[in-house]
């Protein structure tokens, strides 16, 4: 059970129906639902270093990482998904160290094109 919570998954013990008494653990995907900002004005990895650092730096982010060469910040939510007040300070800290940040047009960042690509956006089941 700690296995499956530790790559985030929730997970639970269900009778496996075979009357042998034993029980199997069923995981359901977990994912945390990750906003994607286009950050303008950075020029160097120095400027997307510093902007993930202070995105990290905020109590209610689990992960961030952002490149200067395709002026993108991916941001991963302590809770299932940012609320507005989350986004809006997402975005307030990109521009106090002067970047423009701009959240995408809908809400909470369901931006799927950008989860084709993306290598943890697989689904993981077990058996």
């Amino acid at each position: 059970k700690e296995a499956c919570r530790s790559l985030s998954f929730a997970c639970r013990l269900v009778d496996d129906d075979d009357d042998d008494g034993d029980l199997e653990l069923t995981s359901v995907n977990n994912r945390k639902k990750p906003l994607f900002l286009a950050v303008e004005g950075m020029s160097c990895a120095a400027c997307s270093s510093k902007v993930e650092k202070s995105l990290k730096a905020l109590d209610f982010v689990r992960d961030a990482a952002v490149s200067s060469t395709t002026h993108r910040a991916k941001v991963v939510p302590l809770t299932s998904r940012f609320d507005e007040a989350q986004i809006a300070t997402l975005v307030a800290e990109v521009t106090k160290l002067g970047f423009k940040a701009t959240p995408p047009a809908s809400k909470n960042g369901d931006d799927d094109d950008d989860d084709d690509d993306d290598p943890c956006s697989t689904t993981r089941a077990f058996d």
